[in-house]
């Protein structure tokens, strides 16, 4: 069994008849995420599941060998996916939960799966599951704030390389943009957000669109805040999408390396 406190990554050849299991150990405050390239030695299904303890909901992705999702599940332990494997390939496994409270505890486990993991359960699987139920909506108060937060989140999950500079920019965001500091102070951080995010753009077009988006809404409220006669409500409707970044990017901890120990995607 391998184990990280915080992040993992590791490239291991695993053949057909070999179970692979990694630990999934992070303590209190710290980003539980981890990602593993996998090279299954022989055709087959595999399943991959991930289960633990100590935080309520995580995610788990599967990518193909070129960075593409091939599906995604997002909910309560365990989790996991079944795939069909038609010879020596190689696929790659990211799990993440979506806050760093609570000390986390589990395994993810890679292995061939048996006659238990039929038909039914595998077309279920290959269908991707949304975010969790209500996170974006339980924070906003308007619904073109959700749409803006949740299409920046669908977007940013089309690779790793697009997850990792998604999450590192919203990162930049929670910890410069505060709905406490002075207007003036977070339009003239806007204004370097735009400016640093336009010289180091998103490596795919629609997830950098997106980012505009988010960040183009955002200056838009702290600009109504500053002007009205009465900032309070624009404050509080901030205060909404501010929150609901946490869907899109759950800790504030780096981002994750996005291949064979590349440097990490993002400012």
């Amino acid at each position: 069994m391998l184990g990280a406190q915080g992040a993992l990554f590791c490239s291991v050849a695993a053949p057909a008849d070999t179970e692979q299991k990694y630990e999934l150990r992070a303590p209190n405050g710290v980003a539980g995420g981890y990602y593993v390239t996998v090279e299954p030695q022989g055709a087959g299904r595999w399943r991959i599941e991930a289960d633990w303890t100590g935080r309520s909901v995580a995610g788990l992705w599967l990518f193909d060998a070129s960075g593409n999702v091939l599906t995604k599940r997002v909910g309560a332990s365990p989790q996991w996916i079944v795939l069909d494997v038609a010879g020596s390939t190689r696929f790659h496994v990211r799990f993440r939960t979506t806050t760093s409270r609570g000390e986390l505890a589990g395994t993810l486990t890679v292995k061939q799966a048996g006659s238990e993991d039929g038909q039914d359960e595998l077309a279920d699987e290959r269908a991707p599951s949304e975010a969790p139920a209500g996170c974006v909506d339980q924070r906003v108060s308007q619904p073109s704030d959700a749409r803006v937060v949740q299409a920046l989140a669908d977007s940013a999950s089309v690779s790793p390389a697009s997850q990792a500079w998604v999450e590192a920019w919203i990162d930049r965001v929670r910890s410069e943009l505060s709905p406490e500091l002075d207007t003036e102070l977070r339009r003239d951080r806007l204004d370097e957000l735009w400016a640093q995010s336009g010289s180091q753009r998103a490596p795919d077009e629609k997830v950098h669109a997106t980012w505009r988006r988010l960040l183009a809404a955002v200056e838009n409220l702290v600009r109504r805040e500053s002007l009205a006669h009465e900032p309070e409500p624009w404050r509080e409707r901030y205060r909404g999408l501010f929150a609901s970044l946490a869907c899109v990017s759950p800790t504030t901890a780096s981002p994750l390396p996005v291949d064979g120990g590349a440097e990490n995607v993002g400012p």
